[in-house]
């Protein structure tokens, strides 16, 4: 075995100490950086018990920083297709429109009117606190029930997906066709 250390070379044992040196102080530098970040975790550990223990729950609170990072209009899109998602689910956010109705106030058609306004709001993609009607009514229920049905539709229309194509030829496209 040959002893390469005196081999000729382009770097001085100088330099390729001095780079030592430096790597060695980075290296240094970088434990001192992740202590520090390991005693931030701690403290954000401990303030999540603190909010926690205040009656604060955890994934609200970080979706609330989460949001807030947003803008309005992105809040806003985000919230509008949760809503939707949760909708075509069938667990719409909101209450429980047939809790503790009062006594009938309106007659079966004028109930099927409602419904139908209800049903035309929802296919027409009206949010469902578009509800016109008084909360707690049969009246409320009636357009809400509406407005489910005409989602359920909506949704099942904009559900489908194209055909896929097939290979080949390019369909032929009203202004686009060949000269």
């Amino acid at each position: 075995m040959t002893d390469d250390a005196d081999a000729p070379s382009n770097v001085t044992a100088e330099t390729s100490l001095a780079f030592h040196v430096r790597y060695a102080e980075m290296d240094s530098d970088l434990g001192e950086a992740l202590a520090g970040v390991k005693s931030v975790r701690r403290r954000i550990k401990a303030l999540r018990k603190e909010i926690e223990g205040a009656g604060i729950d955890l994934k609200g609170f970080d979706r609330a920083r989460s949001d807030a990072a947003l803008s309005g209009s992105e809040r806003e899109a985000m919230i509008a297709e949760h809503r939707r998602q949760l909708a075509w689910l069938k667990k719409p956010i909101g209450m429980q429109a047939t809790l503790d109705l009062p006594a009938a106030e309106f007659t079966p058609a004028e109930l099927d009117l409602k419904k139908h306004a209800g049903h035309a709001a929802g296919r027409a993609g009206h949010r469902r606190d578009s509800n016109p009607e008084n909360l707690n009514t049969e009246a409320f229920v009636a357009w809400d029930g509406g407005w489910m049905d005409g989602q359920k539709e909506l949704a099942e229309e904009l559900g489908e997906a194209p055909e896929s194509r097939k290979r080949g030829r390019k369909p032929n496209v009203a202004g686009a066709g060949r000269a």
